[in-house]
């Protein structure tokens, strides 16, 4: 042990130590010792210590109290140790609790009692309060309407309040500590367990809606946090809510629609349906696109952006749809050249899209690239060795240079190896000093300095160090220059043989030199020979092993050739001539001494010190003891070379062997909890700095994933300069005190979780009107934090008119010493109308007095809106339904006399119209007739005419005629002139074309396709011409002759009110600058005319493979 333990250090730390220690005299019985703590604690100066015994301190009531003092002291005498809590009595009269460790042990020879006392009257008030507490919040909890209970994962029911066990109709017994597969069936028990079980892992609140026997319900689950944060069990809060669900969904249409609206309010966003049109576009995501929202709502997707199709927006859009899964991603799009973050969401009706430009973020995303980059570039041609190194110590980023220096590659440097593997042992302390001290003070560090490197084959480089952190960060970067070279340039010898001589003689301490390899003294000081009191020719005929007893002549034998090489220091006894021994401190190393290997080294007389030491230990004794009742070590610690003492005691706290071979420092660093690690640090800095003692607490963890509290107390010893400094400190083992404290903040946070789960107002006020204790829903609602709240009375906060009715109720509550029901609208914000239900209960203590009572409130605005809307409903519905059914009754007689009147002129329209459609029929017939005659007449005509130019006028007047006869033909055979199949119409005329135009030797096809569409007169009229015009046109002009061609005719629907008509023929072509509007071809103006008269358009395209007219018109022109 260090010469640290005096009289009065020891005296210093007892009185340091926050519990009172007493030693009792068991034959005077008599208190004969007492620290500084006991004598605060009694309250008594402690020159009267001496006079008192154990019943002077003492509350002794009864005969019985007396006895138990007797048995506790016997139970100590036996066993040796005895803790128990009694009623201590102070000097004054004034009484405490306390909880006293009682030792029987043997201190100089004499048997005492060593009791240590703590003072527990706080754990006693908090116990107290503990149980006041949980009364309370029982009391609240009880108040709710909503069933409450606390679930663990397995879903065994571990509490649950009044309407819980009400809901169930169970006692306590019959549901708490019961699996709610008891009382669930399978398939809700199953899900719900699942949702336990995921709010437990991800301690994320969660609630939803489910039914069970005919009934919805409302459940809120939150998770129910630990000390530590952990969770192992839920607040589950389930609300009746069957009411409100059946009248809701009379509504839910329209609240869907309005939440739709609500959700698109940031950002770009934008809804699409199952078809992919768009039902909502808000006015953010018509700037990106440019486009008026409400131009782009009802319009497909894909046909206002085509060019999306394929991209990776569409692939997304149809996953969430099909997947019904939300998607995040971030593209880029190339018609708009901008970057988007959209998140995609699946809604009943198809999805939602919000998003946003984050081109400018990417922008600055590829900055920071190339910015990277440069610096790479520059790092990696430093000309030196550079590595980037992190908080931990691990090397993140290392040049070419480091990888020719330590002969690794970066592969096996880079996130894999520490800077400590490759710096020499002896240089290490030094350097983790300096990493420690640049995270916590840089400017303190050191910038630049020399250690010895080691690289991957164990040579030793010496290495010039620049190293600094890097802004703004926790990592530092360096640099290192190889200065081997110079640095063996330097090495010279240290001491020429000349200065060692000098030196040697003129020491005040004894000193000897003696061959290595012999051991043979060479040369002694005079020092040497005063001490031991040799003469020098006796000296020259002596070995080293002269001086040493015979039981330490074979291990120093053995010590001085196993050292040659090193630097040595060791206690040992030697011999004087007088045959005395003495306690010396011998430090030595090796000298070349007139040509000659030997060893120098250098005697302190310690024996004094050994004798001071032995009676230091006598005191040690008793330290030890209080130590061990009080749980309470000390050490001292210095900086510079990491050296730790402990007491025995530190060894117990930290569950360490003292015989074992450890090292203490790091024995601390490893059991130190990771999160007070930095707190430890900053106290120990400020220490260190000899700024101020320091008291403090932090946690240990022990290697079995055990915790303890220990409360330390330290100093820097202030004789000491910083750069030599000494940290002496105690350490308390207060684990025990603290799991009661730590007992008493989870029950609350418990109760606390289960109050903030209920989606109501809950509070407990005292008489006075201040809350004691209150759930969020008051702080979300006064926007106040909640110690704003609780300790204070609501006056401070409610609203005037809003207190003076509450008070009523309140004085009602405790006055009568029962509930009183709450209603009342309120206006918590302004324009917005709030009803609350709830009620005022009384809370009374063990005595059945009244001290305070709960409030339990909850929100009904939903159910007031929902009820009134439905009374509103009704009333419409009622006066809708008679006014329809007094106009009902009024129709009902008109339709009696119309139907009359109607069956009279329906026999007589019938009648009528039977006689015209058969005068129709035979007008058709003969307009039909009459046609065809006149076509025999161009027929007849044709035969006497011999210019060709006229043969083909009359020809075309035949043909088109004949168009007009097909459809007088058509009118004819049908009784519905206005519905008359098109593509029939179409293949009997383009046969009658075909047997007109085309000649036997020509290889000229003809295709018809297309469905059955039924048109009126006046349309198949115009296209019964038009086809004929392009028909003939075709045959006439398209092929030349020999060649094969191919004319095709092709009828289909565009959409609803249009069809789509085309003639195409893969001949010629028609001529360069060809526009259909201004030809002078009548043939072609006729198609044009009748075209328009249709209201159709038209539309040629001409190529080298041919002609098409696309002609687009509706059904009924």
């Amino acid at each position: 042990m260090s010469d640290m333990y005096t009289a009065d250090s020891i005296q210093q730390m007892l009185d340091s130590i926050y519990d009172g220690i007493m030693v009792l005299d068991i034959n005077s019985g008599k208190y004969v010792y007492a620290n500084q703590c006991a004598c605060e604690l009694y309250g008594c100066p402690k020159d009267m210590v001496k006079d008192l015994d154990p019943a002077d301190l003492s509350v002794l009531k009864a005969p019985y109290d007396e006895a138990a003092i007797n048995a506790y002291s016997e139970t100590a005498r036996k066993e040796g140790k005895c803790v128990f809590e009694w009623l201590a009595k102070k000097l004054d009269g004034s009484h405490f609790w306390a909880e006293v460790a009682l030792t029987y042990a043997e201190i100089d020879g004499k048997f005492n009692y060593i009791a240590v006392v703590r003072d527990t009257s706080a754990k006693k008030a908090i116990e107290t309060e503990k149980n006041k507490t949980n009364a309370q919040l029982r009391a609240i909890l009880d108040s709710s309407p909503d069933a409450l209970a606390i679930i663990n994962s397995d879903g065994v029911f571990l509490d649950g309040n009044k309407s819980f066990l009400e809901r169930w109709d169970k006692q306590p017994d019959e549901i708490i500590g019961h699996s709610a597969i008891e009382i669930l069936p399978k398939d809700i028990f199953d899900s719900r367990l699942k949702k336990i079980r995921q709010v437990i892992k991800t301690k994320i609140p969660v609630s939803f809606v489910d039914t069970f026997n005919g009934k919805w319900f409302e459940i809120f689950i939150s998770p129910v946090l630990e000390n530590d944060g952990s969770s192992t069990s839920i607040a589950m809060t389930s609300r009746n809510i069957t009411d409100a669900k059946t009248a809701n969904d009379t509504l839910k249409a329209e609240h869907d629609h309005l939440v739709d609206v609500l959700e698109s309010m940031s950002d770009a966003f934008v809804s699409i349906d199952t078809d992919w049109f768009y039902t909502y576009v808000n006015q953010k995501a018509g700037e990106i696109f440019g486009k008026d929202p409400q131009w782009l709502t009802g319009k497909h997707i894909w046909t206002v952006f085509p060019e999306g199709v394929g991209q990776p927006f569409q692939k997304n859009y149809e996953k969430v749809m099909k997947q019904r899964v939300p998607v995040s991603m971030e593209e880029y799009y190339p018609p708009l050249d901008k970057w988007f973050e959209n998140r995609i969401y699946p809604t009943e009706n198809g999805i939602s899209i919000f998003f946003h430009d984050i081109t400018d973020i990417k922008s600055t995303e590829l900055q920071i690239k190339e910015s990277e980059l440069r610096y790479k570039a520059i790092f990696e041609n430093t000309g030196t060795a550079a590595v980037i190194i992190e908080e931990d110590t691990i090397i993140s980023l290392a040049n070419s240079k480091f990888e020719e220096l330590s002969g690794f590659t970066r592969k096996e440097i880079e996130n894999i190896k520490s800077w400590k593997e490759f710096v020499a042992w002896d240089d290490l302390v030094k350097m983790e000093e300096q990493h420690m001290l640049r995270r916590l003070k840089n400017e303190a560090a050191l910038k630049s300095y020399e250690f010895r490197f080691v690289d991957r084959n164990g040579v030793e480089k010496y290495i010039l160090l620049t190293v600094d952190i890097i802004p703004g960060s926790k990592r530092s970067v360096a640099s290192l220059l190889d200065i081997s070279e110079i640095k063996n340039n330097e090495i010279t010898l240290r001491e020429s043989e000349a200065k060692y001589r000098l030196l040697f003689e003129h020491n005040p301490l004894p000193m000897l030199i003696y061959e290595r390899g012999t051991l043979k003294m060479i040369s002694v000081n005079e020092s040497f020979l005063k001490l031991y009191g040799y003469t020098a020719e006796q000296i020259s005929q002596m070995h080293l092993t002269d001086l040493y007893p015979e039981k330490d002549k074979k291990p120093i034998t053995e010590l001085a050739h196993r050292i040659q090489g090193h630097e040595y220091a060791g206690e040992w006894r030697h011999l004087k001539s007088d045959g005395t021994l003495i306690d010396i401190l011998a430090t030595s190393h090796d000298i070349r001494y007139n040509n000659r290997s030997a060893r120098i080294a250098v005697i302190n007389d310690i024996t004094e010190r050994k004798k001071i030491e032995q009676e230091i230990l006598r005191s040690e004794k008793q330290l030890k003891e209080a130590q061990h009742v009080a749980k309470l070590g000390n050490w001292e610690h210095v900086p510079a070379t990491n050296e730790i003492i402990w007491s025995d005691e530190m060894y117990s706290i930290f569950e360490i062997d003292p015989s074992a071979s450890v090292s203490l420092f790091d024995s601390f660093i490893e059991r130190m909890h990771p999160d007070d690690k930095e707190k430890v640090e900053h106290e120990y800095f400020k220490t260190l700095k000899k700024i101020k003692e320091s008291h403090f607490e932090h946690r240990l963890l022990m290697p079995d994933g055990r915790v303890k509290y220990v409360f330390v107390n330290c100093f820097c010893d202030p004789d000491r300069p910083v750069t030599s400094a000494h940290i002496i400190g105690t350490m308390q083992d207060i684990t025990e005190r603290k799991k009661i404290e730590l007992e008493l903040q989870r029950s609350r946070m418990l109760l606390r979780s289960m109050i903030d789960a209920l989606p109501m107002w809950l509070a407990a006020i005292d008489l006075d009107g201040k809350y004691f204790i209150a759930n969020k829903f008051y702080s979300q609602t006064f926007k106040l934090p909640l110690d704003q709240i609780e300790n204070h009375n609501y006056s401070e906060f409610f609203p005037p008119d809003l207190y003076q009715r509450h008070k009523l109720l309140v004085d009602q509550c405790i006055e009568s010493k029962k509930a009183v029901e709450v209603t009342d609208l309120l206006e918590l914000e302004k324009g917005i109308a709030t009803h609350i239900y709830g009620a005022y209960t009384p809370l009374f203590d063990e005595n059945g007095n009244i001290f305070g009572l709960s409030a339990a409130v909850m929100d009904i605005s939903k159910q007031k809106a929902i009820e009134e809307e439905i009374i509103r409903l009704n009333q419409t519905l009622e006066e809708k339904v008679a006014q329809r059914t007094t106009e009902l009754a009024r129709k009902n007689e008109e339709l009696v006399v119309e139907i009359s009147e109607r069956v009279k002129a329906e026999e007589l329209i019938k009648h009528q119209l039977q006689e015209k459609e058969v005068l129709l029929q035979e007008i058709h017939h003969r307009v039909k007739n009459n046609m065809q005659v006149i076509v025999s007449i161009l027929n007849l005509q044709l035969s006497s005419v011999r210019d060709e130019h006229t043969r083909r006028i009359l020809r075309d007047s035949q043909t088109r005629i004949k168009t007009m006869a097909l459809v007088h033909e058509k009118l004819y055979e049908t009784t519905d002139f206005s519905n008359i199949d098109l593509i029939d119409y179409i293949k009997n005329l383009f046969e009658f074309l075909t047997s007109i135009y085309k000649s036997p030797n020509e290889n000229i096809q003809c295709k018809i396709t297309g469905k059955s569409f039924k048109v009126d007169i006046d349309t198949i009229i115009a296209i019964g011409l038009i086809t004929n015009e392009i028909v003939t046109n075709s045959f006439k002009y398209a092929f030349d002759p020999g060649t094969m061609g191919l004319i095709e005719i092709k009828l289909t629907k565009k959409d609803e009110k249009n069809l789509v008509y085309s003639i195409k023929d893969n001949g010629k072509g028609l001529p360069e600058g060809f526009d259909i509007r201004n030809t002078k071809s009548l043939g072609l103006q006729l198609v044009s005319i009748l075209t328009e008269q249709i209201n159709g358009t038209i539309e040629v395209k001409r190529s080298a493979k041919g002609t098409e007219f696309i002609i687009v018109f509706p059904p009924a022109g």
